[in-house]
């Protein structure tokens, strides 16, 4: 349904500009959304008109509030994450921009002390904190989603997607470390049987969440200026 209507609004934005009654585009889209056999057009998909209101956005100051107060934690508090919260968390990443709007990602939660500690051993940056994880993130790419000439892009819109999902985190006061999870496909098709994860999903990250303490020690590393890494062309 969301695929006729977004093929529907095609249609009819082309016919606002141009004539497109001779387009053989056009004319094999009308017949297929003509199709007595096609479901209603009534669907989500397709355009909308958006009258930016700027008094509803925050202020790049906020922003920069916001973005800046986030570190990465590597120091949890036992208090349990709840599953209610990661549900709104994701919900709410899933706005993040990727190719064609596909959303060819997925994430994958897991609350159980064994089967946490059992999914850390496959990932060689937690030793010293992995025991005080209480909820563990495993980001997915989709491979059904993209060409074979798109094989980067699945890493890219599933790190943005990950990115939005620390953000998110941060905004709820929980605290987030980002995983790395390169290794060998052999190794990797271990992890995902482990999990439970699907053989045609490209591992992209780990996110570790808890509860912040108090008073916790996070790395300190000293960020690059704008200079270092902008190069302007004009």
């Amino acid at each position: 349904e969301n695929i006729n209507s977004a093929l529907s609004d095609y249609v009819s934005y082309h016919n606002r500009f141009n004539d497109s009654s001779e387009n053989p585009l056009i004319i094999e889209i009308k017949k297929y959304l003509h199709d007595e056999n096609r479901k209603p057009i009534n669907g989500n998909g397709g355009i909308e008109t958006i009258v930016d209101n700027v008094d509803n956005i925050i202020s790049f100051e906020q922003y920069n509030k916001f973005i800046s107060s986030r570190r990465s934690v590597r120091s949890f508090s036992k208090k349990q994450v709840l599953e209610s919260d990661i549900r709104n968390v994701v919900n709410l990443s899933i706005k993040t921009p990727s190719v064609c709007n596909r959303q060819g990602w997925g994430v994958y939660a897991y609350f159980r002390r064994e089967e946490i500690d059992n999914l850390l051993k496959y990932q060689n940056g937690n030793a010293g904190f992995g025991e005080e994880v209480n909820c563990l993130l495993v980001v997915v790419g989709k491979s059904k989603a993209f060409s074979r000439f798109e094989y980067n892009q699945l890493y890219i819109d599933g790190g943005m997607f990950s990115m939005s999902i620390v953000n998110s985190l941060h905004a709820l006061g929980l605290g987030s470390c980002p995983l790395n999870l390169c290794m060998p496909y052999s190794r990797e098709v271990k992890l995902k049987k482990l999990a439970n994860i699907k053989t045609d999903e490209r591992l992209v990250m780990m996110i570790a969440v808890g509860h912040k303490k108090n008073e916790y020690i996070v790395a300190k590393s000293p960020r690059m200026n704008a200079e270092s890494v902008l190069t302007i062309n004009n």
